[in-house]
């Protein structure tokens, strides 16, 4: 199929983005159809058959397996690496929460991370003492060198996200890995608003640990995503709680051994709607190829940022590189107010267009996926010549 034929199938398999211009996968993204009808039929039969039944147990297991292959294969990963979890939020947490770290020592994030990102560290350093120190961002990107400047001997986690959720801007994690694995740094990485719009082998980042969603670039299921932790960093963790998933073997005297890596992090019962739900997104994007999905999404934001440049009341806030960013386009309107900002985008949806407000700065921030096309962009130009021109 021509590359017009290829964006047509995928706007077809996502109603919602003919129906209206979605611009907002940054917040969640749309199942396509035919992972929604693979899922629904498998859910549909799994029950029918009756679940606890070994015929429905045993497909289940099939299924689950054939996901967690799809999720290693996709992100480039060992299966001892990655693990199915909740959200990105879960994942950070899982990470936090098992580090062993001590009164005194320092954990730098950045002034442009998500909420997940700061509120899991603020509580952890208001239970154990540990300091948190924020790197300033610069142009919309956390820079290496801005991290050397704040680095101490007492450092030692660096937090931060791929993509800023605010600003939109990529952050070059493979040198900030190579520099953090130098100095005996644990790396997290925030991967929400990169897992499925860039072309991600976790290993060759170089970072430590990566959380993800499903549900927003991934185009799965709400309530699903993955963890990934370096081989590396295996030893490092310590989990505070485990449940049944993570032991490889147990008895009912108490006696078990534990699983490696990620997998440490397994719950007891996995969500099948979830789990395997997102193991076929994963699959439909990787018949699309990653390397054509994160080159339409260049061409996407590449035209938006293009038209917005030629509007003088706004100010791009997302670095123009595509190699220092991904799907997000923020930008703001010189002497816009965020109350006045939330009564434009509630506008723009009265008229089908869905974009979002972000804080920090209080930005107008528009999300392109495959589903998009040049169309959803002027109809979005349109009303901002409307009210601001």
């Amino acid at each position: 199929m021509s590359n017009f034929e290829v964006v047509e199938q995928v706007r077809s398999d996502c109603p919602a983005a003919e129906r209206l211009s979605y611009m907002n996968t940054g917040t969640t993204g749309l199942i396509p159809a035919p992972v929604l009808e693979r899922l629904m039929g498998f859910v549909r039969w799994y029950n029918e058959c009756g679940p606890a039944l070994p015929e429905a147990r045993e497909r289940r297991t099939e299924q689950q397996d054939r996901a967690r292959a799809s999720l290693r294969n996709f992100f480039g990963t060992e299966d001892d690496e990655i693990e199915f979890v909740t959200d990105t939020t879960a994942g950070m947490n899982a990470v936090i929460s098992s580090l062993p770290l001590h009164r005194g020592d320092e954990v730098l994030v950045s002034d442009i991370e998500h909420y997940a990102g700061r509120v899991p560290w603020a509580y952890s350093a208001q239970r154990t003492g540990i300091e948190v120190k924020v790197v300033p961002s610069r142009g919309g990107v956390v820079e290496l060198d801005d991290i050397d400047r704040v680095v101490s001997d007492r450092t030692r986690v660096i937090s931060i996200s791929h993509v800023s959720f605010t600003t939109g801007g990529r952050s070059d994690i493979e040198r900030i890995g190579a520099y953090a694995r130098e100095r005996g740094i644990f790396l997290l990485v925030d991967g929400a608003q990169a897992a499925g719009a860039l072309d991600l082998d976790l290993g060759a980042l170089d970072c430590d640990a990566y959380a993800l969603p499903g549900y927003k670039w991934c185009m799965g299921p709400e309530g699903s995503g993955a963890l990934y932790i370096n081989s590396r960093a295996h030893e490092q963790l310590d989990p505070p709680v485990v449940a049944l998933g993570a032991a490889e073997e147990s008895n009912l005297d108490g006696q078990y051994a534990l699983r490696r890596g990620a997998r440490l992090f397994a719950p007891s019962t996995q969500g099948v709607m979830q789990s395997v739900g997102l193991g076929y997104a994963l699959e439909y994007l990787a018949r699309l190829d990653m390397k054509w999905i994160e080159s339409r999404i260049e061409t996407l934001t590449c035209r938006l940022i293009g038209q917005l440049d030629e509007m003088p009341p706004i100010d791009i806030i997302t670095p123009r590189d595509f190699s220092r960013r991904a799907g997000l386009v923020t930008f703001r309107v010189q002497g816009e107010e965020a109350g006045e900002m939330k009564d434009a985008v509630e506008a723009f949806l009265a008229r089908g267009v869905d974009i979002r407000v972000v804080p920090r700065p209080s930005a107008f921030r528009a999300s392109l996926h495959i589903y998009n096309d040049e169309e959803d962009i002027e109809r979005l130009v349109e009303l901002l010549r409307e009210r601001y021109l």
